[in-house]
């Protein structure tokens, strides 16, 4: 398989698009894995699984069937009608988590340097613009800067606390979930994650194999492969920390102190990166579809989104973390199913005519 530059983009795009502020300050791993102690981890290799497949194919179909927007795949997938639906349900989940990155990143410097948070929420929203007007080489540019550094320090606390902080009772946990409505079944609430977390991740992505046809579905393999590893060893880490980390907003930060007190600060300078890459992506797939839909132009659109998303960015970060992710979750399952079912169905095509070619009658 060849493996070309605009593929590692892709991939490292793709992880943008899933790393944000609630992966990588813990909350979601602590609302849909850790809570189930061991069992959790079997849910984050699941949805490494998922996120393997579903981004692969992804990418594959959009080069197939040279969509522009995820609007078009929502039509081949399941009609116009139904489509229609869906798309207005994107819509409303993208706006939200494009806010509640924003709010994020005025929980971190609220907790993490004792500043306003309206200060985190509009310096964000700045370097979210910077990016919107650069559009899809923004998005790329941003992640490609940003997005090896935050896996490294991300991989680098994980394994530290794992190692220096073995599990003792990986059976159970005394997280109560702060009023979350994930489900109570690591196998749902695993399918729930990758869901919710693919509504993005497929807008983006079509939208970025749209604009860069000479990419393949290795960018989709290569993504979803890193975010196999860093949920693994994330959710790993939170369990060997133990009660300690319930505590706090963004329990990775605590995690990343007992490595070491250097590493509390750079991880903070990370996680700030993780909420901006993936407000740019929200933001930027919900600019691109709303400029179709609207007939209008794209700075318009922008400019519309930044001023909108600020009253919802105040709200509480876990809150919206607990709230607004599962219920888009069980909102979007219906998303991830069928494009599992479709993307069998292309499959099976494709590799009949590569037989066919390659074994001719």
């Amino acid at each position: 398989m060849k493996i070309r530059n605009t593929d590692w983009q892709i991939a490292v795009a793709y992880v943008g698009t899933v790393v944000g502020a609630g992966f990588a300050s813990g909350q979601e791993l602590m609302q849909f894995f850790v809570k189930f102690g061991i069992k959790g981890l079997y849910g984050a290799a699941l949805a490494g699984i998922f996120f393997i497949v579903l981004g692969a194919m992804t990418i594959f179909m959009t080069g197939q069937y040279r969509f522009r927007t995820y609007k078009d795949l929502l039509d081949l997938m399941l009609g116009p009608k139904l489509a229609l639906l869906i798309d207005g349900a994107v819509i409303i989940f993208l706006f939200l988590g494009f806010s509640v990155m924003l709010s994020g990143s005025g929980a971190l410097f609220k907790e993490h340097l004792g500043l306003p948070s309206w200060i985190g929420i509009f310096l964000t929203e700045g370097l979210v613009l910077v990016a919107l007007l650069a559009r899809h080489e923004g998005v790329l540019w941003f992640n490609f800067l940003l997005i090896p550094l935050l896996i490294a320090v991300l991989g680098i606390v994980s394994v530290g606390t794992i190692c220096s902080m073995p599990v003792s009772n990986p059976e159970s946990t005394l997280f109560s979930g702060n009023g979350s409505w994930v489900s109570d079944n690591w196998i749902c609430s695993s399918v729930l994650y990758v869901s919710y977390n693919m509504v993005g991740a497929v807008v983006v992505l079509v939208a970025l194999a749209a604009d860069k046809r000479n990419c393949s579905f290795a960018g989709g393999m290569l993504g979803g492969g890193l975010l196999s590893l860093l949920v693994l060893f994330a959710v790993g880490a939170l369990l060997s920390a133990g009660s300690p980390v319930f505590s706090y907003q963004i329990p990775m930060l605590y995690l990343a102190y007992q490595v070491n007190p250097a590493m509390f600060y750079l991880y903070g300078a990370v996680l700030w990166a993780a909420m901006i890459t993936t407000a740019i992506a929200n933001a930027y797939g919900l600019a691109r579809r709303l400029q179709y839909a609207w007939n209008v132009p794209y700075f318009f659109v922008m400019s519309l989104l930044l001023i909108l998303a600020i009253p919802l960015s105040l709200c509480d970060f876990v809150h919206l973390v607990a709230r607004v992710y599962p219920l888009f979750g069980y909102l979007s399952m219906i998303i991830t199913f069928v494009l599992t079912i479709q993307v069998w169905g292309v499959m099976k095509e494709y590799l009949g005519k590569r037989a066919k070619k390659k074994f001719p009658r």
